[in-house]
């Protein structure tokens, strides 16, 4: 790869990014080696790079030398708009829901055909759920996801019933009804909040 900048990794910060993104949901500890695979990179340039990146603290080693994300980079992440904003305006709605009903409450964005969980309050009572923070599932596959998706543009709700149809048939009327149902919902909501 060296010289090549016209692939991903071809530059030294294409290097960088290809390394970070070696790391998702499924690989949150890996080794050298196994870093350099999923980079595809050589194992003496990822060797140099990650030792840079542990150095700045986007990359952390444990002693027995596999590698985690560094705490540098989770406090950089934390910068990013969709996660100081909403996270601090939707912060006291998120805790009076809670309140008042003892399920799980989730903060999310639409991130393409997906939602994004931002935050996530739950009890000791609280049915278990599988949304995690930072976590991505398809919006048509959750609560959150349905209400996010009730309120997204015609072609990415038809996107949506397109997959579903594409998997499971029978659901399409299921979803535009939930989907429906959410928006009713959230309408009723804010009538209420309007006349408080």
């Amino acid at each position: 790869m060296a010289g090549n900048t016209s692939t991903p990794g071809g530059t030294v910060t294409g290097r960088v990014v290809a390394i970070l993104h070696a790391f998702d949901r499924r690989h949150r500890e890996l080794r050298l080696t196994e870093i350099a695979r999923r980079a595809d990179l050589s194992l003496p340039t990822t060797h140099r790079l990650t030792r840079e990146l542990c150095a700045g603290g986007l990359l952390a080693r444990r002693d027995d030398g596999v590698f985690v994300i560094g705490r540098q980079l989770w406090d950089l992440g934390l910068l990013a708009p969709a996660q100081t904003g909403l996270r601090e305006t939707a912060s006291p709605f998120l805790h009076d829901i809670f309140a008042a009903t003892f399920a799980t409450v989730h903060v999310a964005v639409r991130d393409g055909k997906t939602a994004l969980y931002l935050d996530r309050l739950s009890g000791h009572a609280s049915v278990p759920v599988v949304s995690k923070i930072g976590a991505r599932l398809p919006l048509h596959a959750t609560g959150v996801g349905k209400i996010l998706l009730a309120y997204a543009p015609e072609d990415l709700q038809a996107a949506a019933l397109g997959v579903v149809v594409a998997s499971l048939r029978r659901d399409r009327a299921r979803l535009a009804a939930a989907l429906e149902v959410a928006a009713q919902g959230i309408h009723r909501m804010l009538a209420q909040s309007c006349v408080q």
